[in-house]
């Protein structure tokens, strides 16, 4: 095969391309290419012919995850530009380049890429002067975890939570297990799981049907320390309509365990329904229309201690001379 230009550091492949060795770029592989390692200082000098350099830049997961070049007159001479071009994939020049950022060679040129591609990136420096003017070049990753990772551990070389069950990625959310009833008049379901002090954890379900009772219990055992240390509590929680209290209620944090919404992940300060009983108050049964318990629900198991629970979700149908309300629901 002929390649054109021809390949000064390199092999000529079929289709008149040419394959750059290590160190080399360009068409015909005649311009030298420096390697660039993250956070490392490399030092060169330039004039009107462009030094280049390459580095691989990593995936940006996060819109706050950015790419920084930095580059450095080590000699200024007055009255002379730096101009800094950047461009993925292929060498930069005056015409073609995707980034460029000029300043006089006594500041320091920032590039800051906030969404940069993944791969290879070429960077080429150019100076306006015939003498060649010393710089020195790095380019710095800068990570930063999705929410933080929710209070968990962020590994910041590369913005990536490291979490811990029931939490998941990406940002060590909670995990939300949905429970599923069994065909039943009056079907249950029972979980067992251990609580995070203040920490939730999500258990989502659907109810159809004709079905106008929800009650749901939580046992807590072994129960350690924390605002509220009960040696153990037993509450049902179900559904009824409308509020008594209104919005904007306020609850005792020692006091919360127990918590439901309609659709969403309840929170402290969020929610449609809170548990008010404690262990020395007596169990609620209650009831409302199917339309209007028709959806889906998410229960909020909160740490106000450590413990360990039994978490019971029953369903009914009740007739309206059954009805018996105790529940003080409330909305965040």
């Amino acid at each position: 095969p002929t390649c054109t230009p021809p390949c000064h550091h390199g092999t000529c492949v079929k289709g008149g391309t040419c394959v750059c060795d290590v160190g080399f770029g360009g068409y015909g592989c005649e311009f030298a290419v420096s390697l660039l390692a993250p956070n490392t200082k490399v030092k060169d000098s330039a004039n009107t012919t462009l030094s280049y350099f390459n580095a691989t830049f990593p995936e940006l997961t996060q819109p706050s995850n950015q790419i920084t070049v930095l580059l450095t007159p080590t000699k200024p001479l007055p009255a002379v530009k730096f101009t800094l071009f950047a461009r993925h994939s292929k060498l930069p020049n005056g015409t073609m380049y995707d980034y460029r950022v000029d300043t006089v060679v006594d500041g320091v040129i920032t590039l800051t890429l906030p969404n940069a591609e993944s791969g290879i990136w070429y960077l080429g420096v150019s100076a306006q002067v015939d003498t060649p003017a010393p710089f020195q070049i790095e380019y710095l990753e800068s990570f930063s975890c999705p929410n933080n990772c929710n209070g968990q551990q962020c590994e910041s070389s590369t913005g990536v939570c490291i979490c811990q069950l029931p939490y998941v990625l990406p940002d060590c959310v909670l995990y939300t297990e949905t429970l599923s009833f069994p065909q039943s008049p009056e079907p249950t379901r029972v979980v067992t799981g251990n609580a995070t002090l203040a920490k939730f954890r999500y258990y989502n379900f659907f109810v159809f049907g004709s079905y106008n009772s929800l009650n749901i219990t939580l046992l807590k055992r072994n129960v350690g320390t924390g605002p509220n240390p009960l040696l153990f509590d037993e509450f049902e929680l179900a559904n009824t309509l409308p509020s008594p209290l209104g919005t904007g209620v306020s609850i005792p944090v020692n006091m919360k365990s127990l918590f439901l919404a309609k659709g969403k992940n309840p929170t402290l300060t969020n929610f449609d329904y809170v548990q008010m009983t404690d262990s020395s108050e007596p169990a609620i049964s209650l009831y409302t229309e199917a339309s209007t318990l028709s959806s889906e629900w998410v229960i909020g198991l909160y740490g106000d201690t450590e413990y360990d629970y039994t978490l019971s979700v029953s369903l009914a149908t009740l007739c309206p001379q059954e009805c018996n309300s105790d529940l003080i629901p409330a909305h965040g």
